[in-house]
Order: structure tokens, then sequence, then C-alpha cells
């Protein structure tokens, strides 16, 4: 089968669904991964074909409007929608061009969550098997430990299932622009509210997230799968920058704080705060940041600046990490076996917040716009000697390494691309 792989998005959305790319291929499929142009390096090392979106695409989305929102300190959950919604408008016609290019090229699709909405008329129109890749759980449910927004995370709940439903009507509204300019170009009528969420509800989905972290809910059916993460095997001949390894062997096992692509409004301020946090917990430090070239000159010798690392090779050479709470620093850092301390800034990141302290593997997560030194000062010290949470995160990484996501992604596509379009994903 001839599968494409929707990917667009960043390196958190985009190299779990490189790693499926390179099971589907082993398993015989010929594959392409349509992504930012800055991943095709990364594609085609996994004996992938890269088949780019346009660049500008990915600059819109990184537009200045969104950064109070992505760098946490926004206010409001309607004028961030807003913003976010004016955002996609601006990308529509070039997701939907590049999307319905594609559609005469491929047999199966399988996209991510920015693209899903312009690959649902796709599928609607040309009957081509489509899928949903998620990293996070995103279907209606009772179950707070499956609810990404539940009111009452500890409970099965019909609150939590109504939040979830409201959600999924939230997301018809952002992805509309989406929706209807692909629309335009297959000729067909765009659904609306009801038709966009019957048909995501309908969509099968698998979920690239450790059923350990997040257990399926009885009450999703037989079109979620929650697979296991999907991890790419480590480079072999990986060899870190001298800086990196002397610093590594210099002294005690370090923390690192990192909040991945979130952008920052004052990058020198928040450096200052980490490492007088780092310093307050008397610990040795690595920081890293996502700042549009701007990079921090001078810094103590127990600090280290690092850039485009692998959090794979990196992680169990720490003694905790601090991040941002995206799904697959989140993954790395449970499968490494390590506490971790989560700062949420804005989307799906505080649920995994939320996780990881009902899960016992880290503290209380606290939102970017309310970290202090003294804050991150203290979760600092709760990972580095807190023994219950190490231990914890230890025996919990070790049970998680032993699941294979990729490969029960894989089985599962095999077993509804032989059912059909009403093949069930799990067994």
């Amino acid at each position: 089968m001839r599968i494409c792989l929707l990917a667009w998005g960043s390196r958190g959305d985009v190299q779990p669904l490189v790693a499926l790319g390179r099971g589907l291929s082993g398993a015989g499929h010929q594959v392409t991964v349509a992504a930012d142009p800055s991943f095709d390096p990364m594609i085609s090392a996994a004996g992938l074909t890269a088949d780019p979106f346009d660049a500008e695409l990915g600059e819109r989305l990184r537009a200045p409007q969104l950064q109070g929102f992505r760098d946490g300190s926004g206010k409001g959950g309607r004028q961030a929608l807003a913003r976010w919604r004016d955002a996609f408008r601006n990308v529509a016609p070039g997701i939907a061009d590049h999307v319905t290019a594609l559609v005469d090229q491929h047999d199966v699709f399988v996209s991510g969550v920015i693209t899903f909405g312009a690959m649902l008329p796709v599928a609607r129109a040309t009957g081509k098997p489509h899928l949903a890749a998620a990293l996070t759980p995103s279907h209606p449910t009772r179950s707070g430990t499956a609810g990404v927004m539940a009111p009452r995370p500890a409970a099965d709940s019909v609150l939590n299932l109504a939040v979830g439903w409201a959600a999924l009507m939230g997301s018809s509204s952002l992805t509309r622009p989406v929706v209807r300019a692909t629309c335009e170009r297959l000729g067909v009528a765009p659904p609306g509210t009801r038709g966009f969420v019957r048909q995501s509800w309908r969509t099968p989905t698998l979920l690239g997230a450790s059923p350990r972290v997040v257990p399926p809910p009885r009450d999703v059916g037989q079109r979620v799968l929650t697979t296991g993460y999907w991890i790419d095997p480590l480079d072999p001949g990986y060899v870190p920058p001298p800086p990196l390894a002397d610093f590594l062997a210099s002294g005690p096992a370090p923390v690192h704080i990192g909040f991945g692509s979130m952008p920052s409004a004052d990058p020198a301020a928040l450096v200052e705060l980490m490492v007088a946090a780092l310093h307050r917990a008397g610990l040795r430090g690595l920081v890293s940041g996502n700042w549009r070239g701007w990079r921090p000159e001078h810094l103590p010798d127990d600090v280290l600046f690092v850039e485009d690392v692998p959090h794979e090779w990196l992680f169990p050479r720490l003694i905790g990490v601090v991040h941002h709470g995206g799904a697959g620093t989140t993954a790395t850092a449970i499968r490494a076996g390590l506490p971790q301390f989560i700062v949420p800034h804005f989307g799906d990141q505080g649920f995994w917040g939320r996780r990881v302290r009902e899960l016992g593997i880290g503290p209380a997560p606290l939102r970017r716009r309310e970290l202090t030194a003294d804050r991150l000062a203290a979760a600092l010290d709760r990972l580095a000697h807190d023994d219950a949470p190490r231990g914890r995160a230890a025996a919990f990484g070790a049970a998680v390494r032993t699941e294979d996501g990729v490969r029960t992604a894989v089985e599962a596509v095999g077993r509804l691309l032989d059912g059909g379009s009403s093949g069930r994903l799990s067994r």
C-alpha cells in the first residue's frame, strides 16, 4: 500500500509519526511523510519519502500574535481560540492545496492533529482509508484519566463526557477554514458541525501513548487503540558535542530544563530564573530553548546551554527533567525512568502535567506565568532528593519500555486494511 503520513507540526508532532512510518515501511508499505521541510533530513534518514509543505505555512503558525499563548503569558480561552482560528484561516489554502494534491498519489492516509480536518472531506469524497494518529487522547469519554479537559479527573463522570463533546465541537470551529478550503478544491459541500463531529468520532484513531499512562476508557469503542509510544531507535553512531560530553563527565548528573518549541517573550530573564533555581537547589543543569537564534552568552561553569540533542540519548544520563509538557518529551522522560516537573504553556500540556502527578512520578504542574526561581528550586529539590517519586519513576519507566507501540500500531493498520472501512483497530 502507498501510505501518506500527514505529520505537519513541530518536532514533537513529526518525530513519532516518522517512527510509525519506519514501522509501516518495514511491513512492506511505501511510506511518504508530509511535513515542514526542516524535517526532510529526519524523514530521509528513516528511509522514507519526504513531501514537504510550503515552509511559509509554518512561519504563519509561529506568528508573533500567537506568542502570548505559546509562551504561557496569554489570558483567557476565548481570545486564544480567536487568534488560533485566525492563524488557521491564514494557512488553510496552503494546507488544502497540498493535501488535495496528494490524493491520487496514495492509497491510505494517516493524519496528525493539524491536518486532520483537511483529511475528513478527502476521506468522505474518495472513500480512501483514513486514520487519525493522535499523541493525546481526544475522544469524548467519562474517564478522567483519558480526558484532556476532564473537570473530574479522579472519576468516571458524565460531566467529563460533556466537556469532551464540547471540546470536539470547539475543534470543529477551529479547523473550519481548513475543512472549507479543502471542500472547495474537491468540489464537495462542507460538513456542518454535527457532520464534522460525527465523522471525527468514527475515524479510526491510533493513540501513540502508553496504556499505562492513558488507560483505555471503556466507552470509546473499537475505533481507538492506545498502542504505546512511537519511538524511533536511537542512532547507535550518535556522538554528543564535545562540550556536552565534557560537561556530563565533569561532575554529578545534571537536571535538564527546557521548554521545547515554546518561545519566550524575554529569554534572558527566563535563563536567569533557571540558573538561579539551579543554584538554590545546589544542582548542575542543562538549559535549552527555542528563542529564534538567541542564546545565552555567559553561563556559570555548572550550567550548560544545549541545542538539538536527542532526548532518547540525553535523558538516561540525567537525574530529572523540567519541561513544557509536550507529549513527546513527557513520553521520553517516562521511558527513561526519570522524575519530571512539567510547566504547561498551553494546549494538552496541562493534561500531561496532571498525569505525571497522578502517577506519582513528579510534582504537581505549575503554569509558566506562575513560575518563579523559588518555586522551580523547590521542584528541582524534589526531583533530585525525594526518593519516592524517583523510585516510582524508575519502576514505571521499566514497565513502559516493555511496550512496542510501533509494532502494535502497524499490526492494527494491517487489520484495518484487511477488514476494509468497517475493520477494527483492536483485536
